[in-house]
């Protein structure tokens, strides 16, 4: 038990590389999105990437998580830079880490943050349009 405890513990720990690398890769996930190179995004995913969104079934978003990193780069790069043309970004401390908040108009339309593993890669990108959990940011 002890060590399934442990083991439960260590897996919900939140790595955070230096803000240097945060900052990073927030350029190379504007760049991915808004002119659809990818490369140096990819040089910060694990290979086991997955994404993932939240619209709470109010607003349109994925059914299921995307997985590995060629299916996500081609959605970043291809479907979300569509959808995200007219977005205004702002770069923000959320939930401990640095992440995006895009505004359509003058209202919050996402939040998009990350998880990393131990070695500083991108394990998650986390994309929140619930409109129920959008209303609660606090910036």
């Amino acid at each position: 038990m002890s060590r399934a405890r442990a083991n439960l513990q260590a897996a919900e720990e939140r790595h955070a590389p230096p803000r240097e690398r945060q900052q990073a890769l927030l350029e190379a996930f504007r760049l991915a999105i808004t002119e659809g190179a990818t490369a140096r995004l990819a040089a910060l995913l694990s290979a086991e990437i997955r994404l993932s969104a939240d619209g709470g079934g109010k607003v349109p978003t994925l059914l299921e998580p995307l997985h590995g990193q060629g299916e996500v780069l081609a959605f970043l790069a291809n479907r979300l830079r569509q959808y995200w043309a007219d977005y205004r970004w702002r770069e923000a401390d959320i939930n401990g880490g640095r992440g995006i908040v895009l505004y359509q108009q003058d209202n919050v339309a996402a939040v998009v943050t990350f998880g990393f593993d131990p070695t500083g890669r991108v394990t998650d990108i986390f994309i929140v349009r619930n409109p129920d959990k959008l209303a609660r940011l606090t910036l």
